[in-house]
């Protein structure tokens, strides 16, 4: 059957009209520059040398990233050695990509440590294509000394973790008066959950092994909420302790840092101990366009 002229221009014109909605909807939903996502880190010189940022990206834009300023202080792009670019995408959407990027940070000016921690919460990116942007980056802390973990009180156990939540055991080595366990930020400590177990005997570790304690339902999980500890909490030896963090709301920021376990033993010593906590992001549609649209708000 053939279509008669008047006809088939009406379905040129249709198909022409269909495809400049979808070009113009894809026009608007393209990003101007790259979008950072929040990065909550806190860790020693040493072990920050690499840091990975995350970010959204236009999913055919080809622009690489030259270098990045960290508050002023040069850091190189890393390639790994089993990857053509120094970018590699995470995640693919619809319009973009969730895309990271390994830096290298040589070293760092002794002016930039305050009181033994430099803190940043800007970065600035350098393009090949010679632009640049500074961008607000969540909150950056490093510390110029590495921690110092007590072996005297503390007895690392075990650890497990997986995208939503990570789990510690430790156990007391001598009777112990817990002091306070906190976060570097506390931006986090009011949203992320974190549970506090005191194990008084073994049959309690033997029900809750580190594998079921990843899957337990968190209502379900044993322990009091952090903000529902009374301290200073009192431990006695061969006792464990409990430390469970669940990813709350601000899962949509990259995370890397520790919790700080602080006490006093009977003998009137200061002890320190810390539970390490990393969280990736893993977005949807929804969280990319969410981010966007802050972002986008933050900046103007």
């Amino acid at each position: 059957m053939r279509l008669k002229p008047k006809h088939f221009y009406i379905a040129i014109m249709a198909a022409v009209i269909i495809w400049a909605g979808n070009y113009t909807y894809f026009e608007a939903a393209q990003l101007e520059k790259p979008v950072f996502l929040d990065h909550y880190y806190e860790m020693d010189f040493d072990s920050a040398r690499f840091l990975a940022f995350y970010f959204i990206t236009n999913k055919f834009d080809d622009t690489e990233i030259q270098s990045v300023e960290l508050d002023g202080v040069e850091a190189y792009n890393y390639n790994e050695p089993d990857r053509d670019s120094q970018e590699k995408v995470v995640q693919e959407f619809q319009h973009q990509n969730l895309k990271t990027i390994l830096v290298y940070l040589p070293s760092v000016p002794a002016e930039k440590y305050k009181n033994g921690t430099w803190q940043f919460e800007n970065i600035t990116v350098h393009y090949e294509n010679g632009s640049r942007q500074t961008v607000p980056i969540g909150m950056v802390k490093i510390n110029a000394q590495p921690r110092t973990i007590s072996t005297k009180a503390f007895e690392f156990k075990g650890s497990g973790s997986n995208q939503q939540r990570d789990v510690l055991k430790v156990r007391i080595i001598d009777n112990l008066s817990i002091k306070e366990i906190s976060s570097p930020f506390l931006s986090l400590e009011n949203d992320t959950k974190i549970k506090v177990h005191h194990i008084h005997k073994q049959s309690e570790n033997i029900q809750n092994p580190l594998r079921i304690l990843l899957k337990t339902e968190w209502n379900k999980v044993p322990g009091k909420d952090k903000n529902d500890v009374l301290y200073p909490m009192q431990m006695k030896k061969n006792e464990w302790l409990g430390l469970y963090v669940q990813k709350g709301k601000k899962e949509m920021a990259f995370q890397k840092y520790e919790l700080k376990i602080e006490g006093t033993t009977e003998d009137g010593e200061n002890v320190e101990s810390f539970m390490y906590v990393q969280f990736s992001p893993y977005l949807s549609e929804k969280d990319v366009q969410s981010i966007i649209a802050l972002k986008s708000r933050k900046t103007k």
